[in-house]
């Protein structure tokens, strides 16, 4: 880092805060990308516990029967039918300066009763289980983006 006097010295934490909240919001939106992704692809396919949520349990028969009768191939496939619910997924980010949020999440009114459970239906996470999942990538990413931006060459 280069000598500086008072005033360089605050232009240069200026310049590192700017180069700071790029990075956020950057970093964000890729985060945003992981998560999503892990989202959607967990869906038609069981998944194991994680974190706070349980593993999913088995369709019930009559629900495979009803996905035979409807023709979805294969039956046997937890939250997914028409692959309209996996579509609906995506993200947006929010930041503002050197802090933020990314949400992730569905319009779809089902993919509320499938993620959080109604009383005959047990839940079967897959936005919180996706969060979960890719946690430790997502906090590595932010925190290596805004190292990098206020001079570290690396993190890790």
């Amino acid at each position: 880092m280069p000598d500086f006097d008072i005033a360089g010295f605050a232009a240069e934490l200026g310049r590192m805060s700017v180069r700071a909240a790029t990075a956020v919001e950057e970093a964000l939106e890729r985060a945003a990308v992981i998560v999503e992704k892990e989202a959607k692809r967990e869906i038609g396919h069981y998944q194991q516990a994680a974190g706070r949520f349980p593993a999913w349990p088995k369709l019930k028969p009559a629900t495979i029967a009803e996905k035979m009768r409807e023709g979805y191939a294969p039956p046997d496939n937890p939250l997914k039918r028409s692959g309209w619910m996996r579509a609906s997924i995506e993200h947006q980010v929010h930041a503002e300066a050197l802090s933020g949020e990314a949400q992730i999440g569905s319009n779809d009114p089902v993919a509320e009763y499938q993620e959080e459970g109604t009383e005959r239906m047990d839940a079967r996470s897959f936005l919180g289980r996706a969060a979960v999942r890719k946690e430790e990538e997502v906090v590595g990413l932010l925190g290596e983006a805004v190292a990098v931006a206020l001079g570290a060459t690396r993190i890790r």
